[in-house]
């Protein structure tokens, strides 16, 4: 199968004296990654029907500028602009609903996504008939497995904007050096839903079955049709502020000292318009709760705020916006109070010290010590919040079962049952490392230098997702002791009306140290190095993306 990768990258600069005090340059650079994928690169599958052509154009430009204003003072100022156009088109005719003759009816005839025409997700599962090869020991036969359209292609064009100024001044014993950088990113991203259908063929839990998975799936007999109304785009923007100031401070002819300090306010990523929610345990109100079953599906006889705790970004999508998000002022959107961060958490403003030394005890110049401290902060990806863009009430979704792909929506809705959603900590804090070394190099007789250092690095803040709203363990444990009409899992949770509320929290921490001892030795044109670590690195984060 035909997997072509073409890659392409181009560079020029020019340079520019415009006097013996300043001088300039320009910088292009443009880089295109273009490979077809037989199975795709954003929907995967069994068969090769969403085959896809990943391109990845790049392009920046930067533009710099030096001056010295006089022999101790250096201006450098410098603007960088990029564009990361990441496209995911279709190749071919295999994704389309016309290819196969697929005539069924969509629940949202005039709903949104790029490709709208694209053959639905489907998943033949359970029982599929017997195995040819085991007619006298009847065993059950592979079923197709899965196929997949394109209505998950990724769209995600990115731009970013990078100033910065940097001032250096001599004097004296100080080299003092102070700059500041401002960064603006725009990334606009799709969800990439369901909304060409998600359809599945099982034997399981189904009324409406031949008892063959693959011939239900002939027939169209679905034991559950899912199908989204548009394919919501995120246009996610953020904006960063830095400033730095460092001393180089030569104490004495044996001792220099590095002082600085950096201030960071990063806003959180935001959408233009405002379409994503998050969950705040704060907002949740018991009273309003939902009842459930013994099953852990919602009792809808009892009432109740099937949304509770939910909150939307920012004061409500703006007017100038609509076009982007049709449903902004619709009743179920308005009936979900407004008011969260746009980010989802309030804007990160942190001082991070940086402190370095060097120090040669002994006249002979053949012996160092040196050893340094700072702190480090970080700022959350913005794919913290991609995830959040399908959560309710912007992301509208039907549910069937037991139907017939003549008539999807002929199907019956399913059981009430509790809705799992993504959120982010309202209270999260910038994940920061601390870092700290100190090391000892010394000469030897021969040619031969040896360094022993200990570094180490303690990290606070960092990020993980847990679901925080799982049972606890004392009534997983009770429950577990029950022995006839033993509850759903779902009535143990503590937010009815949720199965996971998968979180971004800021509780994890990590931390390394280790000991380090290195030794060359040279000798004419030949060098000999021999290195030796011992470490340990605990941590409490999984990891993210």
């Amino acid at each position: 199968m035909d997997n072509p990768f073409n890659w392409r990258e181009d560079i020029a600069r020019i340079d520019y004296h415009l006097n013996q005090k300043q001088s300039m340059y320009l910088r292009y650079l443009h880089d295109n990654y273009d490979v077809t994928l037989p199975f795709g690169f954003s929907c995967g599958g069994s068969f090769p029907t969403c085959q896809e052509n990943r391109r990845r154009p790049g392009t920046s430009y930067q533009l710099a500028h030096t001056w010295l204003i006089t022999p101790t003072l250096i201006n450098e100022a410098s603007v960088n602009a990029s564009w990361n156009g990441q496209r995911v088109p279709p190749v071919g005719d295999a994704w389309k609903r016309s290819t196969y003759g697929f005539t069924f009816p969509q629940i949202f005839a005039n709903g949104g996504g790029r490709f709208r025409n694209s053959i639905p997700d489907i998943t033949i599962s359970g029982t599929c008939g017997v195995s040819p090869k085991n007619v006298l020991n009847p065993v059950s036969a592979a079923c197709p497995g899965s196929i997949k359209g394109q209505e998950h292609s990724l769209l995600s064009p990115t731009t970013d904007i990078a100033a910065n100024e940097t001032l250096t001044w001599s004097h004296g014993a100080h080299t003092l050096k102070g700059g500041v950088v401002v960064i603006r990113n725009r990334k606009d991203q799709n969800a990439r839903s369901d909304y060409a259908g998600n359809v599945t063929f099982t034997t399981s839990n189904s009324t409406n079955t031949t008892g063959n998975s693959l011939a239900d799936a002939l027939l169209g007999n679905f034991q559950d049709y899912k199908e989204a109304s548009d394919d919501p785009t995120g246009h996610f923007r953020f904006t960063q502020y830095h400033a730095f100031v460092t001393d180089n401070w030569k104490v004495l002819r044996n001792l220099s000292l590095e002082l600085g300090v950096r201030y960071q306010y990063a806003i959180p990523t935001y959408t233009q318009a405002n379409n994503f929610s998050n969950f705040d345990p704060s907002l949740y109100d018991p009273t309003q709760a939902v009842t459930l079953l013994s099953n852990g599906n919602i009792d809808t006889t009892k009432g109740g705020n099937r949304l509770n705790g939910i909150i939307r970004a920012g004061s409500g999508v703006p007017s100038d916006q609509l076009v982007n998000v049709p449903i902004g002022n619709s009743p179920a959107v308005l009936a979900v109070p407004a008011g969260a961060p746009r980010g989802l958490y309030q804007p990160l403003s942190k001082f991070a010290p940086r402190f370095g030394f060097a120090f040669a005890p002994f006249s002979d110049g053949k012996t160092s010590i040196r050893g340094g401290f700072g702190i480090f902060y970080d700022t959350p990806e913005g794919n913290m919040d991609f995830d959040e863009l399908s959560n309710p009430p912007f992301a509208t979704t039907v549910d069937l079962q037991n139907g017939s792909l003549s008539n999807p929506s002929g199907g019956k809705p399913p059981a009430a049952a509790p809705i799992s959603i993504s959120a982010v900590d309202p209270h999260l804090k910038s994940a920061y490392t601390m870092s700290y070394s100190f090391s000892i190099q010394h000469e030897l007789p021969r040619g031969v230098f040896f360094e022993m250092s200990y570094v180490g690095n303690e990290a606070r803040h960092l990020i993980r997702k847990p679901d925080i709203n799982q049972p606890s363990l004392a009534a997983l444990i009770a429950n577990a002791a029950i022995t006839t009409n033993r509850p759903s899992v779902n009535t143990l949770r503590p937010f009815k009306g949720y199965s996971s509320i998968n979180t971004f929290v800021s509780d994890a921490t990590s931390n390394y140290n280790a000991f380090q001892a290195h030794v060359t030795k040279r000798k004419g044109n030949l060098m000999l190095t021999g290195s030796y670590t011992w470490s340990k690195a605990l941590t409490s984060s999984g990891g993210f993306r």
